[in-house]
């Protein structure tokens, strides 16, 4: 099976807090992802210059992640379900409902503040530390 590169995202697939550790477009599919062409294209962009097969698999990793969102087709709380063991994905939801309360709620009142996009801010966030927390590389930070 080939692996996709993705450049300085390689590692080596020992973070604790993830049940799924490798994702690929075929497995997007098998999950029924939303917005699989979206989710194709951006896998691709992640190819240099060589063209993406179904079983290309990435590392799920914090930079993925954070590409991801910044390409805009990453559902966090959907994806979290998706890859974090079951301990894990119970911290995420306090953890990001814990963001949200502190930071975010206050933030829908300003003007021009969307509940979605501050919720989703804080999942996102949320979704990072725990990434963080079960990474052996980011255990020094």
């Amino acid at each position: 099976m080939r692996h996709g590169k993705l450049l300085f995202f390689q590692t080596l697939g020992n973070n604790s807090n993830l049940k799924r550790h490798r994702i690929s477009a075929a497995w997007l599919e098998q999950q029924q992802a939303c917005n699989l062409p979206d989710c194709e294209r951006f896998l691709q962009s992640l190819r240099t210059g060589e063209s993406l097969m179904p079983m290309t698999e990435f590392e799920v990793t914090v930079h993925l992640v954070q590409r991801a969102a910044q390409a805009g087709v990453l559902d966090v709380a959907w994806f979290c379900y998706q890859v974090l063991t079951w301990g894990a994905y119970q911290r995420w939801l306090l953890l990001a409902d814990k963001l949200y309360f502190q930071e975010g709620f206050f933030l829908e009142f300003l003007p021009g503040g969307d509940p979605g996009i501050v919720r989703n801010e804080c999942q996102l966030r949320a979704f990072l530390c725990i990434l963080k927390e079960g990474d052996s590389r980011y255990a020094t930070e």
